[in-house]
């Protein structure tokens, strides 16, 4: 590169960046119509015309030629010289004035025999302005610029963010809020330039940095808040900013510091998702939030789902309603047999650990962990999200829906504070796979039993006949008695509650067995009339015989 007037360029062999472009810098010591020239071999080389003038053109405040700030409703002059070549003042010279905000005194002024002029301004509202002096009819110009403040502080207002912030650890001080004041004078002007002092009210262990401050342009001063190590009340704690000059103009803000994990909360949607052919997946989530329901942010969540009970029984088409309606046989369902021991330490350990727990003696633990987590297992740890929520899946085989009552928990804990929520609920089936007339909906029967022995019958041996120790099974009256009209061992639509009755010494129809202890009835004062409580298996009829088929295999 090269200067026509050997003005002086910074690098004379400049190296292009990635966009090919390279810049220089030109100090002009010559005045005149300059020529930048920049070649390179094998390339057409570039021109840039330039005219240097060797004009003096300033613009500076007076008799401060450093102020930049201008008290509101205050004049300050300014000075515009103008001389060329070897210091030749330009008197009788006309200038134009303006300037983007404030009120000039003039907008024309002409140089004097020293070629100085001289012009005044001053503005009733605060904030930054760029002041310009050039030549009449075009030519040098120049600026400078300037900010106008207020200096009468009359009101504040105190912020905080955020206004709520967790506990810290004693090795952290990661929980802060930043506390910004705002100064205005009575015009709604923003003051710069007051110092403030920062007090604070807190009984938590917190701190303030720094303890004052100056108000900037924008008639901001800040401090930080450092929360404590023990939570406060609600609004428990109080900053307050004071203008030293002007002690009657203050402001207040209140904080919390809220100990983390106050409130967990489980919750679902209205549809369960088909996983594949045999699975089911349950969506659920976790919302973690404090006492101010502020989100608790990027916080694991431990989650368990354990069986609470299970059930028997079978689904049957409801030609009417057109679905599978499910009966359950076991009323109130059966207890998981994990929970049966005496022994309390013993629940939901998944070991078998005495007969008392084996309530139907099939040598296992029933219903089992039929139901997991989208991760797998009984145990699931998730984190929230930015808004204090964590998504997950409860997922279980499809033939155990409806037929298992699981509880959920999530517990979180934090910096020493604990949450903790749960639900208590039937896992359940997906609505399509019930309303398929020719396909029978999973689990049918249950996979725990049809619990079907109601439908009782005193044929022992099955060969129809009233065999010398069979009557008495249910009713001691010379009968072959049955609820099993057509033989197959199920309770079918239409036979619960078919035996014959007797009659009592009264005279009255009385569902009664004599036989004490293995089968029972439900009429339990002998009445004949199915009063509250006596429907033990909630099928609205009075049944001669019961037993709770929670005992038994079937």
């Amino acid at each position: 590169m090269s200067s026509s007037l050997g003005n002086t360029i910074d690098n004379l062999s400049p190296v292009t960046n990635a966009s090919g472009q390279a810049n220089v810098e030109l100090t002009a010591n010559v005045a005149g119509e300059d020529t930048i020239t920049v070649s390179k071999p094998g390339v057409v080389s570039g021109e840039l015309k330039i005219n240097i003038s060797d004009d003096n053109f300033t613009l500076t405040s007076f008799p401060d030629s450093g102020a930049t700030e201008i008290n509101l409703n205050t004049s300050q002059e300014f000075l515009v010289h103008w001389d060329k070549g070897k210091n030749i003042p330009q008197a009788n010279k006309a200038i134009n004035i303006s300037s983007t905000r404030g009120s000039l005194n003039t907008n024309n002024v002409v140089t004097d025999t020293n070629g100085d002029a001289r012009f005044t301004i001053s503005a009733n509202n605060s904030g930054p302005a760029v002041i310009t002096a050039t030549v009449a009819g075009g030519g040098s110009s120049a600026q400078i610029s300037v900010y106008f403040i207020a200096i009468e502080a009359n009101t504040m207002t105190l912020q905080a963010a955020p206004v709520t912030i967790a506990v810290n650890t004693p090795d952290s001080e990661a929980e802060q809020s930043e506390i910004t004041a705002v100064l205005r004078d009575s015009k709604n002007n923003l003051v710069k330039g007051k110092r403030l002092d920062f007090s604070l009210e807190d009984v938590t262990g917190g701190r303030l940095f720094p303890s004052s401050a100056v108000t900037d342009s924008f008639g901001r001063a800040s401090t930080v808040y450092f929360a404590g190590t023990s939570s406060s009340a609600a609004n428990g704690v109080k900053v307050t900013a004071t203008v030293v000059d002007t002690p009657s103009v203050t402001a207040s803000v209140r904080l919390t510091v809220a100990a983390k994990s106050l409130f967990v909360t489980l919750g679902t949607g209205n549809k369960i998702e088909i996983d594949g052919p045999t699975r089911y997946k349950y969506p659920y989530n976790v919302l973690v939030n404090d006492a101010n329901g502020v989100a608790i942010t990027d916080t694991d969540v431990v989650l368990s789902v354990l069986p609470l009970a299970f059930g028997k029984g079978y689904y049957f088409w409801d030609g009417t309603a057109k679905f599978w309606r499910q009966v359950m046989t076991t009323s109130p369902a059966c207890e998981n047999e994990d929970t049966l021991s005496r022994d309390r330490g013993d629940d939901f350990n998944g070991i078998l650990d005495n007969a008392d727990e084996d309530r139907n003696s099939n040598g296992k633990l029933e219903p089992g962990n039929v139901a997991t987590f989208d991760s797998g297992g009984v145990l699931k740890t998730v984190e929230t999200d930015a808004n204090g929520f964590a998504d997950f899946y409860i997922v279980y085989a499809k033939e155990y829906a409806n037929w298992v009552e699981v509880q959920l928990t999530a517990t979180v804990t934090v910096t020493g504070s604990e949450g903790s929520g749960k639900r208590i609920f039937w896992i359940g089936g997906a609505a399509e796979d019930y309303t398929n007339e020719k396909v029978s909906p999973p689990g049918n029967p249950s996979p725990f039993g049809v619990g079907n022995v109601i439908a009782d019958t005193e044929d022992k041996n099955g060969n129809g006949i009233l065999d010398g120790d069979e009557d008495g099974r249910i009713l001691f009256n010379g009968r072959l008695d049955t609820e099993d009209l057509n033989g197959n061992g199920i309770l079918d639509p239409g036979e619960d509650g078919t035996i014959l009755s007797h009659v009592d010494q009264a005279g009255k129809d009385v569902f009664i067995n004599p036989r004490v202890g293995e089968l029972d009835t439900e009429d339990a004062d002998g009445d004949g009339v199915l009063d509250k409580g006596e429907d033990i298996n909630n099928n609205g009829l009075l049944d001669i015989t019961y037993l709770r088929t929670c005992d038994t295999t079937e």
